[in-house]
């Protein structure tokens, strides 16, 4: 049986979700890639946007999913647990046979030449035109050659005269370095190379260096042991708040998540 993720909310993807809400924050979330097949981002994207878009044609088999194809899309570019395979798919919490799931199993080998993956990467690349690609938890290894390959078109391969996109590895300081190594030819950026991270970092373990220009050196070695992605995501918080830009929305998901840790 293939079941996908509990009913709480993403402690981390809802907050994330809902700070692309505001205005202070001078962004917009323009595409969700995800590699991961269970349906946490699905359900904190129910919960921040009242609704989910696949950009597959999709319809839904009970009451916990709503569906709507006029939001931020979300790309399941190796399917999810919660799709079941039939004409159009069927979006189902449960699905007891693993065989009715549309998923492609870990490996070098990606088959996604079929339907609906055919549409999913055609989409992929036709959406990553943006000013920033941010990579959270993926080491980017060679089962991932696919994702590389697209990254490196939309990055590098451009025709049109728009300035390539900035890539931001959020990841533990020596991963960060192994990817950047392993795929020299990307613009990367690491975690440690965001002044909002370094500067949470200082704030948070020196203040007593608040204006300083501290050694990124000194500073890794307290990412060690935390969760990187609430790191991030409070450093991009803490930015906001200590600059008197507002962090509050409908929701509020953000603001609670960001005033936890002051």
């Amino acid at each position: 049986m293939r079941e996908s993720g509990d009913s709480f909310l993403a402690a981390l993807f809802a907050p994330l979700l809902d700070m692309h809400l505001l205005p202070s924050l001078d962004e917009q979330l323009v595409v969700i890639l995800t590699t991961n097949y269970e349906d946490l981002i699905d359900q904190a994207m129910q919960a921040v946007h009242g609704r989910i878009n696949y950009v597959i044609k999709t319809v839904p088999s009970d009451g916990d999913y709503l569906l709507k194809d006029d939001d931020v899309p979300i790309l399941k570019l190796h399917g999810s647990f919660n799709w079941y395979n039939k004409s159009p798919v069927v979006i189902q919490k449960v699905i007891s046979d693993e065989e009715d799931v549309i998923w492609i199993p870990p490996g070098v080998a990606k088959k996604r030449g079929f339907y609906p993956f055919d549409v999913i990467w055609g989409r992929a690349r036709e959406l990553l035109d943006c000013d920033v690609l941010r990579i959270i938890g993926s080491s980017l290894s060679m089962n991932d050659w696919d994702l590389v390959s697209l990254v490196h078109t939309t990055q590098k391969l451009r025709t049109d005269e728009k300035s390539p996109y900035k890539i931001e590895i959020i990841d533990y300081p020596d991963t960060c370095k192994e990817i950047k190594e392993r795929y020299s030819y990307l613009d990367m950026t690491t975690i440690m190379e965001i002044p909002e991270v370094r500067e949470y970092l200082v704030r948070t373990y020196r203040p007593m260096d608040i204006g300083k220009d501290v050694p990124v050196e000194e500073l890794e070695d307290r990412i060690d042991g935390e969760n990187v992605f609430a790191l991030w995501l409070r450093a991009k918080g803490e930015a906001l708040y200590y600059n008197d830009r507002p962090i509050a929305t409908a929701k509020g998901y953000f603001q609670e998540f960001v005033l936890r840790g002051l």
